[in-house]
């Protein structure tokens, strides 16, 4: 079978292989005390290792080719680097080699002491027609692994998106409070809306914000108006009120509205309506004075939960998904148990993190790991696809995890950089 030089890098760092009564091709006896340091950069591969051969200790480098050959074809006899290989691992020899200095290293050849249990599994996760590579083995894999993995993974995610956040701040000065407050809109747009409510967020003077915090019909103006939605001619008596007011705002503010083409309604259930999570999101801003520094103090999820349900949505729309038409029958206003989730997800926790990263303080981190930990698992059809492989998922920071994995390590075919394809491979090892 066709093997990579990655894999075999894999099989010398987990000592994969046969370890006692080993012998160099030249039969002279082999103990390998340290396996070095993987080096991901040039030069060899493995680095500051410690073998014995014959008695004698030797430190220095491992190389590690497919062929004996293939240290030719990457002219590692014309680089004086390379002197410093103490060993040539292959997983065949087909050609004596020579180092810069005309010596010839000592080689160990992989193949006979690689298991062919091994080897199966390899097969098995680059051979097979499964949605994910290692869907067929997974199960082999003890959970423990698994979580860990997850957690480790999950921290990328949150390096990832606090990355963004990052930017944002940058952009804004160092203005932590008006990063919160883009952040923030952009949950509330989910997928769907997230780059128009970032958008509108950015249009919308905070100063203004505060200044008619206690003005709802204002705040309402300001917000709608600054988000092209009263753009109309026609509308309900609600509508041309906030229209006029804006218009007033408009003027004395020097205020430049969004276009209102950048909204997306089609194939979206009504409550997701832009004009629905935006009245939802001014609720919020009439309760939460300053969104950084809430977030900041608040160290329990629950109080989360309880602001997020306490939200004064004007009663305008208990009977409407948007302007131009009232529903069929009355709603609840208020956010549903999962986008309260959602948005600690993707905007409370995000800050939190990228805050510590900031400041260089982990409780923060810390803080927003456990809120994740503290939150019910998303529901959707990567979830579950991984829930039906064997993957146990408790909470938020489990599927978080589980997107994680899924986008940057399954998706891409990293098995050999993944902690579960490694359990994979090192499973009855020999």
């Amino acid at each position: 079978m066709k093997i990579s030089e990655q894999v075999l890098q894999l099989i010398w760092k987990y000592r994969l292989f046969k370890q006692t009564d080993i012998n160099t091709l030249s039969g002279k006896r082999l103990l390998i005390r340290r396996i070095g340091q993987h080096n991901k950069n040039e030069g060899p591969d493995f680095e500051n290792s410690l073998i014995e051969i014959e008695g004698v200790d030797w430190v220095g480098n491992i190389e590690i080719h497919v062929q004996s050959s293939d240290w030719n074809r990457h002219q590692h006899q014309s680089d004086a680097a390379f002197n410093s290989v103490i060993l040539h691992v292959v997983f065949d020899h087909d050609v004596e080699i020579r180092r810069y200095d005309g010596t010839i290293p000592e080689t160990l050849v992989l193949r006979p002491l690689v298991a062919s249990e091994t080897l199966l599994r390899y097969r098995g996760l680059t051979e097979n027609s499964f949605k994910i590579a290692c869907e067929g083995l997974i199960r082999s894999v003890e959970p423990f692994y698994i979580q860990q993995w997850l957690g480790r993974v999950l921290v990328e995610r949150l390096v990832s998106k606090s990355s963004y956040i990052l930017q944002i701040l940058e952009e804004t000065n160092g203005d932590w409070e008006r990063t919160s407050f883009i952040v923030l809109a952009r949950s509330f747009g989910l997928n769907i809306n997230a780059d128009a409510f970032e958008q509108f967020a950015r249009s919308v003077p905070l100063t203004l914000v505060s200044k008619y915090k206690d003005q709802i019909h204002s705040l309402e103006a300001l917000m709608f108006g600054q988000a092209g939605l009263l753009e109309e001619e026609k509308g309900d008596s609600y509508f041309q009120s906030l229209k006029v007011e804006y218009q007033y705002l408009k003027a004395i503010h020097q205020l430049k509205p969004m276009a209102p083409t950048v909204w997306r309604f089609l194939r979206m259930r009504p409550h997701n309506f832009p004009t629905v999570r935006l009245a939802q999101f001014i609720g919020l801003c009439g309760v939460v004075s300053q969104f950084f520094t809430k977030i900041i103090e608040t160290e329990n999820v629950l109080l989360w939960r309880s602001l997020f349900d306490n939200l004064k949505v004007n009663p305008y729309w208990e009977k409407h998904f948007h302007f131009q038409k009232p529903a069929k029958s009355l709603r609840r206003t208020g956010l549903s148990d999962s986008m309260v989730d959602l948005i600690v997800m993707n905007a409370i926790v995000q800050i939190l993190f990228a805050y510590g990263r900031y400041v260089d303080d982990e409780q923060y981190a810390d803080r927003a790991i456990r809120f994740l930990e503290e939150l019910r698992p998303e529901r959707n059809s990567l979830v579950r696809y991984y829930q039906s492989i064997g993957i146990d998922i408790e909470s938020a920071a489990d599927t978080q995890g589980i997107k994680q994995l899924n986008a940057v390590y399954c998706n891409a075919k990293r098995c050999l950089d993944c902690e579960v394809g490694i359990q994979i491979l090192k499973h009855d090892k020999a």
